[in-house]
């Protein structure tokens, strides 16, 4: 099972309604739900590993082809609240709560690299449980 972000809201808690974005021709289903998105040429585009922005999260998969562009349903607020799972469940501890780190993008897995602050965006919030590296994470959405 791929990991991804899920349980995705404002960060008063309130519900998030998704928005549709074009995505690009090329490559068919090419977001699935739960991938962080960023805009690209005007497109929503899965995010890439180690990014220090993201422009939301996938509510749902993508449906373009290779031959014609498509939609996806974008979560987006001006900061978004998700759960999440770190790169590596045992580095979460009380040192890394209320941290910014980066997003982790490995095939289809989107994780957040609890190692990585150099240039983070994506702030631990709360450990739900640290054996699976579960996480509830808040970021700001770039618009």
């Amino acid at each position: 099972m791929s990991k991804k972000f899920w349980g995705v809201s404002d960060l008063l808690g309130n519900t998030v309604v998704p928005e549709s974005f074009p995505v690009a021709l090329g490559t068919a289903a090419s977001i699935s739900e739960g991938m962080g998105v960023v805009i690209s040429s005007n497109n929503m585009a899965e995010v890439a590993n180690g990014a220090t922005s993201f422009g939301g999260i996938a509510a749902g998969p993508s449906d373009e082809t290779a031959a014609a562009a498509g939609v996806v349903l974008v979560y987006r607020a001006p900061i978004l609240k998700f759960h999440a799972f770190a790169t590596t469940p045992g580095n979460l501890s009380a040192s890394t709560l209320l941290t910014k780190v980066t997003l982790d993008v490995t095939g289809n897995d989107h994780t957040i690299d609890e190692n990585d602050t150099s240039s983070g965006f994506v702030e631990i919030v709360k450990q739900v449980d640290t054996s699976t590296g579960e996480c509830v994470c808040a970021a700001l959405i770039t618009l």
